[in-house]
């Protein structure tokens, strides 16, 4: 997928991705979105929405909108909660979208 993580929205184009764009952006990560309506790669991904690692493993898929894209996008990217120093933010009791660095 090359480098930087990678949105794929597959079939359903009503679903808005520019969160994603736009947070990653904003953190300084690489993010690329790519729109695909072929057909068969709804039964390959069984998602609307994928976000892929640049290593090419699936580090989130749903068929909705994803709630709260900068926990998401900072937690694939091994963000750190700035109250709790060398916790990832997955594991700490402050982790919320304010705590990280």
């Amino acid at each position: 997928f090359g480098k930087g993580f990678t949105v794929l929205r597959i079939g359903d184009e009503s679903l808005a991705i520019n969160e994603f764009e736009a947070y990653a952006r904003q953190r300084g990560n690489p993010l690329r979105s790519i729109s695909i309506s072929a057909r068969g790669l709804t039964e390959i991904y069984r998602r609307s929405l994928v976000l892929v690692r640049p290593d090419g493993h699936v580090a989130w898929e749903s068929n909705t909108q994803c709630a709260d894209v900068k926990s998401l996008v900072d937690t694939v990217n091994g963000a750190r909660c700035a109250e709790c120093s060398n916790q990832s933010i997955l594991d700490c009791e402050n982790g919320n979208a304010a705590n990280i660095r």
